[in-house]
């Protein structure tokens, strides 16, 4: 009788040490993946915080050059006689991204003083009040209600005007 107690209070201690060892052994696998979790968040968010300053440059890239080649165009048709370019935008702050196509898939239209708070990030609209090219980052209302962070960019001919008969 005493041996088969003995041995069945060494069974009992023996799986109670084993139950242990499987929920410690549970607790480092847990911490392990919720680590491995942590490093993937993080480089996820900063991956998605340089692809959008890389999307923001290229559409600069491709105003600037439509701002450009609109110039061009206009010195062309300066040089053959005619009044300007059919597509010039005629007032001095015009809005940039008429002159894209296609425009951006992010850009929501022409807005005149709008609450920043409401507009989705990630988004360009031209202010039409303030004649300002403005583009909503993303990644700073994730976490927070506060006004986002925005780009204001002022736009303006790369050169004056010498005809009158072109500013109106």
């Amino acid at each position: 009788m005493k041996g088969s107690l003995s041995r069945k209070y060494n069974a009992t201690s023996l799986l109670r040490s084993l139950l242990l060892f499987k929920m410690l052994e549970l607790l480092v696998v847990i911490f392990v993946l919720s680590s491995l979790y942590y490093v993937l968040i993080d480089r996820v968010m900063y991956y998605r915080k340089q692809y959008e300053q890389a999307e923001v440059s290229w559409t600069l890239a491709a105003i600037n050059s439509a701002r450009r080649t609109e110039l061009a165009m206009d010195e062309v048709y300066r040089a053959l006689g005619r009044k300007a370019h059919p597509a010039r935008i005629r007032s001095k702050h015009g809005n940039p991204i008429q002159l894209m196509n296609p425009q951006p898939r992010n850009y929501i239209g022409e807005i005149c003083d709008p609450d920043i708070r409401v507009i989705e990030g990630g988004s360009w609209y031209f202010d039409k009040c303030n004649s300002w090219l403005v583009y909503v980052f993303s990644n700073e209302k994730i976490f927070s209600r506060e006004y986002p962070k925005v780009l204001k960019f002022n736009v303006e001919s790369l050169r004056l005007l010498t005809d009158p008969a072109e500013t109106q």
